[in-house]
């Protein structure tokens, strides 16, 4: 199998031992979690998982791994990378909306 389509995790070689794509999804994240009452951090979070998105169907490597299971390492780490993904659209979608939502109520009394 090429390597350059292998996941971090499955070990290939040349790779940074800590990926600096983990670094900004956690800075991201923790921005998100600690500023959760503020409406552009939760866009910020849903742009993030947008263009990661854009990223994972635009290239060949996603649909290369999830057409090839022989290699498990590979396959177990886009189908998470897939379901967190799915998660992050849909969160990152419902909570800008609610927030959106509550501060544009204008009580009728």
């Amino acid at each position: 199998m090429d390597r350059r389509f292998r996941n971090p995790a499955a070990g290939p070689n040349g790779y940074p031992k800590v990926p600096p794509g983990i670094l900004i999804l956690a800075a991201i994240g923790l921005l998100v979690y600690f500023t959760a009452r503020w409406v552009w951090t939760a866009v910020l979070g849903l742009s993030l998982a947008v263009l990661i998105s854009i990223g994972v169907f635009t290239t060949p490597g996603a649909a290369y791994r999830l057409g090839h299971p022989q290699d498990a390492g590979s396959l177990v780490g886009t189908l998470v990378l897939l379901s967190g993904l799915a998660l992050a659209l849909v969160a990152g979608g419902a909570i800008p909306a609610r927030l959106f939502r509550h501060r544009i109520e204008i009580p009728l009394d």
